[in-house]
This record gives structure tokens, sequence and C-alpha cells, in this order.
């Protein structure tokens, strides 16, 4: 070729793209990834090489430097049965690539591999249950009522936080209930003091019991008295003359007490 321009080796070009061309894949040139460690290795020899030539290097024999030619490092060449030096993946493989992040869930940084432990405990420990209430400030809440538990008396108001919790103490939870197995008492009693009252009425000694009902066909099953208060209601439920005919067992001393039960209680007055 002619003129002031470079000149081209035509047959070295030629050669060249034959070179190229009758290389493969498994060469490295052309795959996947580009493997460079063999060709540094070579280049890195052969500059080693010419500066131990010219005295810049000092050249040491193998004895000194405990190295084996005929051995090779893993990673000195690559090789698809080996893998790379610790902590690196083997190059030109690409089912052996991994991504940072894979990498830090397989030494256990967190991410989506963390146990949920830590979540339970800060759910369930102790840091999470909330603080018990005091008594004090179910008193502050509290709103007089009646006691709506299964099979309580209705009527009764509570009117004070305290009296409500030893109804529910002595009645629902630890129940008074009159020792003698025989007594037809249906319901436990509100407290001791009752309790008591009750067994010195209808189960205590009669000598103590100085009201005693003196009539032979007395039907009641309890005739004595500590007080006469109770006796009068007995002989008033027992003994009247004038019984009401619409309650059971009601009965009245005089007629004009029957007659003002009877009309305040049964009679219903309607207007024209």
């Amino acid at each position: 070729m002619s003129g002031g321009g470079p000149s081209i080796d035509l047959d070295c070009t030629r050669d060249g793209v034959q070179q190229l061309a009758s290389q493969t894949a498994g060469d490295g040139f052309g795959a996947g990834s580009y493997d460079m460690t063999e060709r540094q290795a070579r280049h890195r020899q052969d500059m080693n090489g010419a500066a131990v030539q010219s005295g810049l290097l000092p050249q040491y024999s193998n004895t000194e430097t405990g190295f084996n030619p005929s051995q090779t490092t893993p990673w000195s060449t690559w090789d698809g049965s080996r893998s790379g030096p610790p902590g690196f993946n083997a190059l030109g493989d690409p089912s052996n690539v991994t991504t940072m992040e894979e990498d830090q869930n397989m030494v256990g940084y967190g991410y989506e591999n963390e146990d949920d432990d830590d979540e339970d405990e800060s759910m369930h420990g102790p840091e999470g249950q909330e603080p018990a209430k005091k008594l004090s400030d179910f008193e502050a809440t509290y709103q007089p009522g009646q006691c709506t538990l299964k099979g309580c008396r209705k009527g009764h108001i509570f009117k004070t936080f305290r009296s409500y919790r030893s109804h529910i103490k002595n009645v629902h939870t630890k129940a008074l209930w009159c020792k003698v197995s025989t007594c037809p008492h249906p319901r436990p009693f509100a407290n001791r003091s009752d309790l008591n009252r009750h067994y010195e009425a209808k189960h205590g000694d009669k000598l103590n019991k100085p009201f005693k009902c003196l009539r032979a066909d007395c039907t009641a099953r309890a005739k004595a008295f500590k007080r006469k208060d109770k006796l009068q209601e007995h002989n008033a439920n027992y003994h009247a003359e004038w019984c009401c005919f619409f309650c059971p067992r009601r009965r009245f001393e005089t007629f004009e007490a029957c007659a003002e039960h009877t009309n305040r209680h049964h009679v219903h007055v309607t207007g024209n």
C-alpha cells in the first residue's frame, strides 16, 4: 500500500483473525465471564524473570522460600471443580455467584433468616405485661349497684366498693355455709356474724333462748328465740287470727291489719 500513512501487514492481520476464530469459549475468550487470572500470572512471571535477569530483583532458591513448583494454589488458575480463595466465589461459574445480601444472610447478620424470639419476648415478656391494678383504682371508679353473679339474691345495693368486695369474697369466693347438714337455708351468708346469728337462732342451745312459743299446735321448725321481736314475728306468721287469702301463711293479729294489707297489696283500683 502506497502513501504516507502507516503500512499494514495483511498476512499478519489474517493470521491473527484466524487465531481468534479458532479459539473456543472454554479458553475464556467470549465466554460468560472473562478470566484474566492465568494471563495475569503469566505476565507477572515474565516481568519477574526480566527483573531477575537485569539484577533489579534478587533470586531466591526454592529451598529458601519453601515453594514447590509442582504444587499450585487452589486459585492460581481457574478450574470449574475448584473454588476460589476463602471469602470469595469462583470465577466463571454463574451458579456459584452470590450477592452481598445473600452473603450477609449466610453469616447471620439478620434479615429474613432472623428468629422471631425477640419479638415474642417483647410482646409477652416482663416488659410487655401491664402493671397490676391496685384496689384503690377499682374503688375510685366503683358505682353502687347490685351483684349480677348467677344465683345471687337480687335487690340489695352495695353502696361502697368495700362492701361489694366483702360480698364477693364471702359469698362467691369463700362461701360461708351453715355447718349443720340438715339446715335448709338455701344461700351462703354475707359475713361470719350473720352465720353465727343464724346458728344461734336455728341450731343453738334452747336454754339460751328465753322467748319461746307455748302453743302446742305450732307447726314451725323454730319455736324458741333469743329476741322478743323474733317471737312476735313468729306469732304473726303462724298463729295470728286473721289470715290473708292471697299470701300463703301470712297472718295478722287484728282484722284491721289484715284489711289494710289486702287493700294495699292485692286490690287494684281503676278509674272510670
